[in-house]
């Protein structure tokens, strides 16, 4: 499995917030902490996922034209575009995209490089 290009496979980045001056404090300054990386969702590992569609369609070219997610962010806005469920692909490795009759048009699964 490839390592997060976010967080380079740790899990978390540093975030830099305010410490502002007050009473205790001469002088604000900024202060760094850890937080979740958001690519990853802390696991430190890039997952890559696949779009398929069963009648032969393709994604856009925008998203390279085969398929391919590379990302949780690409993986959601797809989500919204072809209306599957990105958390349970997330959770579960997989999803379907279903049509008004409940019939299975296409799917998204975890695609292991």
């Amino acid at each position: 499995m490839r390592s997060c290009e976010g967080c380079d496979g740790d899990g978390w980045v540093e975030e830099e917030f305010a410490r502002p001056q007050d009473f205790n404090r001469d002088v604000g300054y900024l202060d760094t902490r850890r937080v979740e990386c958001e690519d990853c969702g802390g696991t430190g590992a890039a997952e890559t996922f696949r779009i398929w569609f069963k009648e032969g369609g393709s994604v856009s070219e925008t998203w390279g034209g085969h398929g391919i997610i590379t990302s949780v962010d690409q993986l959601r806005e797809l989500a919204d575009q072809y209306d599957f469920d990105a958390e349970e692909v997330l959770d579960w490795g997989e999803t379907e995209m279903l049509d008004e009759d409940g019939d299975v048009v296409g799917g998204v699964v975890i695609y292991a490089v």
